[in-house]
C-alpha cells in the first residue's frame, strides 16, 4: 500500500508530550518521527525541523539544499513499510531560542506552517494534519507560564505580569503584533485557512482527558 504522511501540530498544554512518550511510539503500524527526550534524533526529523523552524542558515534561499531535504526524505517514505506520524510541539509555538545566539526569538507559527506545508505539499504524498484542541480560556494562562521565561526574555521584565500582554493587546503597543501571536496559538479558525481544506482532522482535550479510550480509538482510526 502507498504511505502516508499524517503530521500532529502539537499545540501546548494538549497532553503532545504524553502521547509522544506513550501512545506514538508503540503503534505498530506506525513509523513516528518526533522528538526523542531521551535519546538522539533521526536525521531527517532534525533536517525538517530545522528547515521549518528557521534554524538553519544552509536552507535560507538555497534551491539546492532545500531539493535535497525533499528528495532524502521521499526516499526516506519509500523505504518505510509504515505509515509516517510526524509529532512536533514547537511548530505552533512563535517563541524559541536561537541556535547560533543562544537567545530567543519570534518566528511566527504562521511562517512555519506555511513553510512546512510547502514542503509537505511537495513530496507528491498522500498526507494529513490533525491537532488535539483545548478551549484558549483553559490553556492559555498555563502555556504562557510555561513560555514566561522565553516571553520576557524577548520583550522585558515587564511581561513577568500576564496583564502586561493583555494590556498590549488592548492598546496595540509596539509590540502588538508579536504579542498577538501568542494569543493567536489556539486560533483554530486561522490554523484551518492556513492548510488546504479538509487536511485538517480536529480531535478536542476534553474527549481526551474525560474519554480516553474513544479518544485513543479515535485517533487511532485515522492512523
Amino acid at each position: 500500500k502507498s504511505v502516508k504522511i499524517f503530521i500532529n501540530l502539537g499545540l501546548p498544554k494538549t497532553a503532545s508530550t504524553n502521547l509522544k512518550i506513550n501512545f506514538y511510539p508503540n503503534i505498530n503500524g506506525l513509523n513516528y518521527m518526533g522528538r526523542i527526550l531521551n535519546g538522539p534524533n533521526q536525521k531527517i526529523w532534525v533536517s525538517l525541523n530545522n528547515y521549518v523552524e528557521f534554524r538553519d542558515e544552509k536552507f535560507f534561499d538555497n534551491k539546492q539544499n532545500l531539493d535535497q531535504l525533499t528528495s532524502d526524505f521521499i526516499n526516506f517514505c519509500k523505504k518505510s513499510k509504515k505509515n509516517i506520524l510526524i509529532s512536533n510541539e514547537n511548530w505552533m509555538i512563535p517563541y524559541q531560542k536561537n541556535n547560533t545566539s543562544n537567545s530567543h526569538e519570534v518566528v511566527s507559527q504562521w511562517k512555519k506552517l506555511n513553510r512546512l506545508n510547502k514542503f509537505i505539499s511537495s513530496l507528491n504524498i498522500d498526507f494529513k494534519y490533525f491537532i488535539v484542541y483545548r478551549d484558549p480560556k483553559d490553556a492559555l494562562l498555563s502555556s504562557y507560564s510555561t513560555m514566561q521565561h522565553r516571553i520576557v526574555e524577548i520583550f522585558g521584565i515587564d511581561y513577568v505580569d500576564f496583564n502586561v500582554l493583555l494590556k498590549s493587546i488592548a492598546n496595540k503597543d509596539k509590540n502588538f503584533e508579536e504579542i498577538r501571536l501568542f494569543f493567536d496559538i489556539y486560533n483554530l479558525n486561522k490554523i484551518k485557512e492556513s492548510l488546504p481544506k479538509d487536511s485538517l482532522k480536529v480531535f478536542y482535550y476534553n474527549d481526551l482527558v474525560n474519554h480516553p479510550k474513544t479518544f485513543g480509538y479515535s485517533l487511532f482510526k485515522i492512523l
